[in-house]
């Protein structure tokens, strides 16, 4: 059932990546997909009761981030606006939402900071021979970085909805 949930999420992600890519938009089909392939691989690694409260965490801490740059968006370009659609699109923050169902909090905040860093670092070329004006492919750019750390997860078998795993191993990775 884990390997069933893995493949949901690489499929969908796949699909999702060269929509955002091409059209800078994604289908809900594979956005929806991509949030049962979530569900199921943060389900089957978990208790309900963990599962759920991870998941309740991670959410709290999206709507914090979200709040955070709303608010400096509102300042910092002075509009009344929401930064959604104009910034970023909803299918982003759906994304970021599914991703939570995955992960512990500790790893949910190393994966976004991860994935952001990624982000910008593969955009740059772009944004430099391209301008300001160039629209990033977002879930593009995280799901390559979100596929590699899936990769790690399988092939250390590590546990993503547990922070002791993550801690366990960065210290064995370390020594």
């Amino acid at each position: 059932m884990l390997l069933f949930g893995l493949g949901l999420i690489v499929v969908s992600l796949l699909i999702m990546m060269y929509e955002d890519y091409r059209y800078r938009a994604i289908s809900v089909k594979f956005l929806a997909a991509f949030f049962m392939g979530s569900f199921l691989f943060g389900f089957v690694q978990n208790e309900l009761s963990e599962w759920l409260v991870n998941f309740l965490l991670n959410s709290l801490l999206l709507v914090f981030l979200l709040l955070v740059i709303q608010l400096y968006y509102k300042f910092r370009f002075r509009t009344g606006g929401c930064f959604v659609d104009t910034v970023m699109g909803k299918g982003d923050l759906l994304f970021f939402w599914a991703l939570g169902a995955v992960f512990s909090p500790i790893n949910f905040l190393i994966t976004l900071s991860f994935l952001s860093l990624l982000s910008i670092v593969l955009s740059l070329p772009s944004v430099i021979v391209k301008g300001r004006q160039y629209k990033l492919p977002l879930i593009s750019f995280m799901g390559l970085g979100l596929i590699l750390e899936f990769a790690m997860v399988y092939k250390y078998d590590i546990s993503v909805g547990s922070d002791s795993q993550l801690l366990l191993f960065v210290t064995k990775w370390i020594s």
